[in-house]
């Protein structure tokens, strides 16, 4: 193979410098800063609060809304009182041979008729009830009649909203003709006069009878299975 001829160079042409070549740096050429570590502690304990990372940035608290004072609901005395018809009817006690009465809610009410807890109701007085019978002939025949001195009552207070003075009164012989009663509750000061009094005609039934009375759902009339006679027909 015939080798490549000599060329002269030409002097006056530039000096041809090959492209230089990137050298990365190394660890003679890369300053350190010196950093400042700190003395070293032992870690926190279990129950130590957690520590922020290096260089965080604390978040304030929001602010707190302004405290608005709850409303004061009026003071209201008591100047009457009322049976609770809705909760005053027919009682039995528990058991077959349980025995049988009335039970009546006593409420103490505002000048609006409204009734108020009992709690806020001082009572300084004997309680008499009456039940007679609308229905007898003549009208008006006493059932019975129940007394409760000043000091009992305390123990028949019913407290919350819908609460008041829970009587249970037994039948002592005589029963109503019908299916309702009139109650009359009295409050009697130190000289047994009148102080406050009610009156309410009340049904015998349970109150929660009262309230619940559906109708009876009808039942489709029965068929008599194939190859099987109603006993209407059999011989």
């Amino acid at each position: 193979m015939p080798s490549a001829p000599n060329v002269p160079i030409d002097p006056t042409l530039p000096e041809l410098i090959p492209p230089a070549v990137p050298i990365p740096p190394g660890k003679e050429s890369i300053e350190f800063p010196d950093v400042d570590l700190g003395d070293p502690v032992p870690p926190a304990g279990l129950n130590a609060p957690m520590e922020p990372p290096p260089g965080q940035i604390p978040i304030p608290a929001p602010p707190k809304a302004p405290e608005v004072p709850a409303a004061e609901e009026p003071q209201r005395d008591p100047v009457g009182i009322r049976i609770d018809t809705s909760m005053s009817g027919g009682h039995r006690e528990d058991g077959p041979e349980g025995a049988t009465g009335m039970q009546l809610l006593v409420q103490p009410i505002d000048a609006s008729g409204v009734p108020i807890p009992i709690d806020r109701f001082d009572i300084a007085a004997d309680l008499e009830v009456v039940l007679t019978d609308p229905g007898s002939d003549p009208a008006g025949e006493e059932l019975g009649r129940w007394v409760y001195a000043a000091e009992e009552l305390h123990g028949l207070m019913r407290p919350g909203s819908g609460g008041g003075l829970q009587l249970y009164l037994t039948w002592k012989g005589k029963r109503p003709s019908g299916d309702r009663v009139t109650a009359q509750v009295k409050l009697l000061d130190e000289t047994q006069e009148l102080e406050l009094s009610a009156e309410a005609e009340l049904l015998t039934v349970e109150p929660s009878a009262a309230d619940w009375n559906p109708r009876a759902a009808r039942m489709p009339d029965s068929k008599p299975r194939e190859g099987i006679m109603p006993p209407s027909v059999r011989r």
